[in-house]
């Protein structure tokens, strides 16, 4: 419990600690999503929404709770806009990465690690500004 409460105090202190907890876990997510989606067969256009969308609902929670409380309908729509920007991103990495880097999982985990920081920055000042 003691744990808990050392995280919850450091996160809301320190926005980018949460945003790295939060992040973290839903890349986790995301990876796994993305990870089945491959095994299963399906295109990695596919598989890279499928992901996405595993990941969004849990990432929108996290951040809204760790930037501003409930989001209202214009960080909703603003989420929204930067999800689909951030796959069509993902797309283009994830194909750019492929060239160099023969495992796909591998390449989705670097196109995550890349994009991450600018996403920091979008949530915070873009879709949840006060």
């Amino acid at each position: 419990m003691h744990l808990i409460l050392k995280v919850r105090y450091l996160t809301h202190k320190h926005d980018a600690i949460g945003f790295l907890l939060i992040g973290g876990l839903t890349s986790l997510l995301n990876l796994v999503m993305f990870t089945l989606s491959v095994k299963f067969g399906f295109t990695l256009y596919f598989a890279v929404a499928v992901g996405n969308l595993f990941a969004t609902s849990a990432y929108f929670i996290g951040l809204s709770k760790l930037f501003s409380g409930p989001g209202s309908a214009t960080s909703v729509a603003r989420f929204l806009f930067t999800v689909v920007a951030y796959y069509f991103i993902s797309i283009m990495l994830l194909d750019s990465l492929n060239l160099f880097i023969d495992n796909v999982v591998l390449s989705r985990t670097v196109a995550i690690a890349v994009v991450a920081p600018v996403n920091y920055f979008a949530q915070k000042y873009f879709v949840f500004r006060n």
